[in-house]
C-alpha cells in the first residue's frame, strides 16, 4: 500500500504543493481560515443588507422627489401660464405704445416740415428743432397780420384808382388772392398746365 500511496503523494507534491511542511501548516490552519471566511461572509452579508436598505431608502426618496417635482411643476405651470399671459398682455401694450410713439414722432416731423415750409413761403427764417412752437406760431401770425394789412392797403389803393368799378366787380378780390401764375394765365385766357 505504501507503494501505491507514494506515487500519488509524489505526484501531489510535484504538481500542487511546494513542500510537505506548507501542506501540514495549511491543513492545521484550515479551521482558522474557515472561521475567518465565515466572518468575512457574515460581514459581506451585513454590508449587502445595509446597502439594500440604503438603496430602498434612496428609491423611496427619489420617488417622493418625483411626486414633489410633479406637484411643483403642476402648480408652477399654472403660475407660469399666468405669468406668460401677463407678459403677453404687457408686450401688446408695449407694442401699441411704441407704434403710437412712432406715429406721433412722424406726425411731429411732418408738422414741423409743414411749419418750415410755411415759414419759408412767408419769408421767415426756418426755425430750429429747439424753437418752441408757440414762438414759431407767433412769428407766423405777426407776418400774416403784416401781410393782411398790406393787402388791405393795396386793396384800398386799387379801390381808389378804379373807383366804383372795383366795388361792383367781386372777382377783383379773387384776382388779388390768386397765385402769380394763375393771374398770368387768366390774362392770356389759358388754363395752367
Amino acid at each position: 500500500m505504501t507503494s501505491l500511496v507514494e506515487p500519488i503523494w509524489t505526484r501531489i507534491l510535484q504538481n500542487f504543493i511546494a513542500s510537505i511542511g506548507d501542506f501540514f501548516l495549511k491543513f492545521y490552519n484550515a479551521q482558522s481560515l474557515q472561521t475567518q471566511m465565515g466572518a468575512l461572509h457574515q460581514a459581506a452579508e451585513g454590508r449587502q443588507r445595509e446597502l439594500k436598505q440604503a438603496l430602498s431608502a434612496i428609491e423611496l426618496e427619489l420617488e417622493q422627489a418625483r411626486y414633489d417635482s410633479q406637484s411643483i411643476v403642476g402648480s408652477g405651470s399654472h403660475k407660469a401660464r399666468e405669468l406668460q399671459g401677463q407678459l403677453t398682455a404687457q408686450m401688446v401694450r408695449c407694442k401699441h405704445a411704441r407704434e403710437t410713439a412712432i406715429a406721433a414722432e412722424r406726425l411731429h416731423q411732418a408738422a414741423f416740415g409743414g411749419v418750415k415750409h410755411v415759414c419759408a413761403s412767408l419769408g421767415i427764417p426756418p426755425p430750429d428743432q429747439d424753437t418752441p412752437v408757440s414762438e414759431i406760431i407767433h412769428q407766423i401770425e405777426s407776418v400774416m397780420e403784416a401781410l393782411m394789412e398790406e393787402k388791405d392797403k393795396n386793396s384800398q389803393k386799387l379801390g381808389e384808382m378804379h373807383g366804383s368799378r372795383f366795388q361792383d366787380n367781386s372777382s377783383g378780390y379773387e384776382n388779388l388772392m390768386r397765385t402769380p401764375l394763375a393771374s398770368q394765365v387768366s390774362k392770356r385766357g389759358k388754363k395752367p398746365a
